[in-house]
């Protein structure tokens, strides 16, 4: 498949930089997740949040913390001239395991189908916004 594809040409790189074409909460792309599977450090420019969507602190490089692409840059070349440090940054989510906000993240959006989530999203709304229980629709 292409996603196999990409992820075999991703474990060349030791970084993947990644612009995502919106810079809004929430937005996490799979890019993210290709980079940290196939072995690369994703350097993200991208959601305000990003933090909220990966597997663990330090997984990966927030490009937007950086005063400059050059600070970014010397970051860069001083993780490539450290195998250690390197290699702590790679698979820090690997040997720390993921955090338990992303376990929530992966129980919430994983365990469930898009249909099923949707009308469970759905009925809490109108039970709180109006009042509007629609298990009194059920026949007993």
């Amino acid at each position: 498949s292409w996603r196999l594809q990409k992820r075999a040409m991703l474990r060349w790189h030791k970084f993947t930089l990644i612009l995502e074409p919106v810079h809004a909460a929430d937005f996490v792309s799979e890019q993210m997740y290709d980079a940290l599977l196939s072995g690369s450090v994703p350097i993200i420019f991208g959601a305000p949040n990003v933090r909220d969507f990966a597997p663990a602190d330090g997984s990966y490089i927030d490009g937007t913390q950086f005063e400059s692409v050059r600070k970014l840059a010397d970051h860069l070349r001083t993780l490539d001239s450290s195998p250690i440090r390197y290699s702590e940054l790679r698979d820090r989510w690997r040997r720390m395991g993921v955090s338990q906000q992303y376990q929530g993240l992966l129980r919430d959006t994983s365990d469930t189908h898009i249909a099923c989530r949707l009308c469970y999203a759905v009925r809490h709304v109108l039970y709180r916004e109006v009042g509007f229980n629609l298990s009194a629709l059920v026949p007993s």
